[in-house]
């Protein structure tokens, strides 16, 4: 016996960027717990818990995957979305950030390295 599943969950990458298909994205998600900006939703067919970002309309929002609903809040997701602004960015200079002290190199067409960018609400 097959399992015929409509969700996609399995074949996404942990960080989903949701922005322009906020609605469509959560459409086979049901909210479990609500949060500062965030929520805990889970797929109806196969069970996957995504963090989201609150829908905001000035702000790129993510779906971040995570393994269970304990201490979801706390799940930190920024380590995947800084990896996302510099592939977004196509990669890193090979000058350093101006932020003063920094030394890390700056992302490509910025003059700050991704952290100072992140810090400064950079998310894509």
């Amino acid at each position: 016996m097959s399992i015929n599943l409509k969700c996609s969950c399995i074949q996404r990458n942990p960080l989903v960027e949701i922005t322009d298909g906020y609605h469509s994205f959560t459409d086979t998600l049901n909210t479990i717990e609500f949060g500062n900006w965030v929520k805990l939703m889970q797929c109806s067919e196969c069970l996957q818990y995504w963090k989201l970002d609150e829908w905001d309309k000035y702000q790129t929002l993510y779906a971040v995957k995570i393994q269970n609903k304990d201490n979801w809040e706390k799940y930190d997701g920024t380590s995947l979305i800084k990896a996302r602004i510099i592939q977004n960015r196509g990669g890193l200079e090979s000058v350093q950030c101006l932020w003063e002290n920094c030394g890390l190199n700056a992302v490509r067409a910025s003059a700050y390295c991704v952290d100072h960018l992140y810090d400064n609400g950079a998310r894509s």
